[in-house]
């Protein structure tokens, strides 16, 4: 069992966020609340994973009343409340890989973070973050024991066409009981 306080720790939240860089960036994070906003019509949002709040910040600032579930401590630490969140400053030197096992169904994202300059006369150290991959089918069954039904899937904000392809995926649900 992956202990998540150990996982999720003080470095791991003060190194998340890279502010307008990567998922951070305007282009992805503008679109990503405007959709947002748009489903929630004024309503209320469930963010799971929020984490430092970089979408929920967004959506609160467009009036969409936010809930959020986080395991991180740290990360939730550094969301002050009635402030737009933390801002962390990202280095050059930065690499990504993620690994999938999909019959186990275990991703684990492979964090290096480069000395600058990468040029050999640095270091760099390496971060794991084990998480479980659940797959929509999974997802869904999950909403549908929680009172939410599937509204839509696709495989961006953009909204789309999910395919085998797709490196990412967007499922909305909307809980049963409210009205729209």
């Amino acid at each position: 069992m992956v202990d998540q306080a150990r996982l999720w720790d003080a470095r791991t939240a003060a190194e998340y966020d890279t502010p307008g860089e990567g998922m951070f960036a305007p282009e992805v994070l503008g679109p990503t609340v405007e959709r947002l906003a748009e489903l929630a019509a004024g309503g209320h949002a469930l963010e799971l994973a929020i984490g430092t709040g970089r979408v929920a910040i967004g959506l609160r600032e467009v009036g969409i009343d936010v809930t959020g579930i986080e395991l991180s401590v740290p990360d939730l630490r550094s969301l002050t409340p009635g402030t737009g969140g933390t801002l962390e400053h990202s280095e050059p030197g930065y690499l990504l890989v993620d690994t999938y096992d999909t019959l186990a169904q275990i991703l684990i994202s492979h964090h290096v973070h480069f000395d600058s300059p990468v040029d050999g006369s640095g270091e760099a150290s390496i971060g794991c973050t084990p998480q479980r991959y659940i797959w929509p089918a999974e997802l869904d069954l999950m909403a549908q024991l929680a009172g939410f039904t599937l509204e839509s899937r696709w495989a961006d904000w953009d909204r789309s066409e999910l395919t085998a392809a797709s490196r990412s995926h967007v499922s909305v649900y909307r809980l049963s009981t409210l009205d729209r």
